[in-house]
């Protein structure tokens, strides 16, 4: 009898054990990077041939450089085991992101407990702290009756919380993050997706403006704002986020 409840103890003990080195594996931290990168955009015949000679009476359109500043991101996890995760960064001041050459006033990136995630979204609280929020920008080649090529910049200036529920690469399978590899979340902005309500007779007719020296379509509140107004509208639909 007594070895009988001498087993029994050494059996909960070993479950004990096991339960607690499995609430541990569930606990592990892995780094996890986050990257932000702007998908360009060409819009008019004359990109669609190489030797550019196609007409140039409607104009064309390419947005390829862009700006985001970023003051915090919340990072809401539910794994199939584990607790879920949730929790907001604390920079010490606002990111700035070159969404052109994919670099950052400073590296951004946390340590998240490992596991396999069925959902994740992320949050950019945007910041307006002595930048704009978001900046995209190109250029306009104008056709007849211009005849020109002229800057374009749009400026959004409200500090956002953009929701962005977050795929796998290829949209296949769940978000697995890993001790013991460094994971990649990939914040796209696709301007393509930004622009998809302005037309090039809307551009062609745009106001201009003095910019640095030069004259530029500025789209802000003030200036062309009934371009503005539906960019503005479509600015949280232009987000992705890629974990690779």
């Amino acid at each position: 009898m007594k070895a009988l409840k001498n087993n029994i103890l050494s059996l909960l003990v070993l479950l004990l054990l096991l339960s607690s080195c499995e609430k541990d594996e569930h606990a592990l931290p892995a780094e996890v990077n986050f990257e932000f990168e702007l998908i360009s955009y060409e819009y008019g015949e004359f990109y669609k041939t190489s030797n550019k000679t196609s007409d140039k009476s409607q104009g064309n359109l390419e947005i390829n450089h862009g700006t985001l500043n970023i003051g915090s991101i919340e990072f809401d996890g539910r794994r199939e085991q584990g607790k879920d995760i949730y929790f907001e960064s604390n920079f010490s001041e606002a990111v700035f992101a070159n969404l052109s050459t994919g670099q950052c006033s400073k590296p951004v990136s946390f340590d998240i407990p490992q596991g396999v995630y069925n959902f994740v979204e992320i949050n950019l609280n945007l910041s307006d702290n002595n930048r704009f929020p978001l900046i995209l920008e190109g250029t306009l080649i104008r056709g007849m009756p211009f005849e020109d090529d002229i800057r374009i910049r749009f400026e959004y200036p409200i500090p956002e919380r953009i929701r962005i529920k977050a795929e796998p690469k290829n949209n296949t399978g769940s978000i697995v993050i890993k001790k013991d590899i460094t994971s990649t979340f990939t914040i796209k902005v696709e301007a393509g997706a930004v622009f998809r309500f302005v037309n090039m007779h809307m551009l062609m007719n745009a106001e201009t403006f003095t910019y640095e020296g030069e004259k530029a379509i500025l789209i802000n509140q003030e200036k062309n704002n009934d371009i503005f107004n539906l960019i503005a509208s479509q600015i949280e639909k232009s987000f992705t986020a890629v974990f690779k």
